[in-house]
């Protein structure tokens, strides 16, 4: 069975972490790049869930490796710069209904 990973800023992984996701990876602007390799070279892993934040934290050959990737999918999902998008709301209401947490609560 595949593997569920979640990479961004250390306040998104930790909410994910408390919903009871186990692999958490935190990243910042200097070691985003080396984080995301090691993620997507990692057999285990069929999910990486992206903040937003730690895309924008990548060079243009390591996005370009993520958009690329079929085993693990990656998405992507409104990190803390972005809580207040249009989108975010309603992804928090997804996330809530199906884990039972809201992670857009700080």
């Amino acid at each position: 069975m595949s593997k569920i990973a979640v990479i961004g800023d250390g306040e998104t992984t930790l909410g994910f972490g408390l919903a009871g996701v186990r692999l958490c990876v935190s990243c910042d602007e200097t070691n985003a790049n080396e984080k995301v390799r090691e993620l997507l070279a990692n057999d285990e892993v069929g999910l990486v869930i992206m903040s937003q934040d730690a895309l924008k934290w990548l060079s243009h050959k390591v996005r370009k490796q993520v958009d690329a990737s079929v085993k693990p999918v990656v998405i992507t999902i409104p990190g803390r710069t972005a809580r207040e998008s249009a989108g975010s709301a309603q992804l928090g209401r997804m996330i809530k209904r199906a884990i039972g947490v809201d992670l857009t609560k700080g």
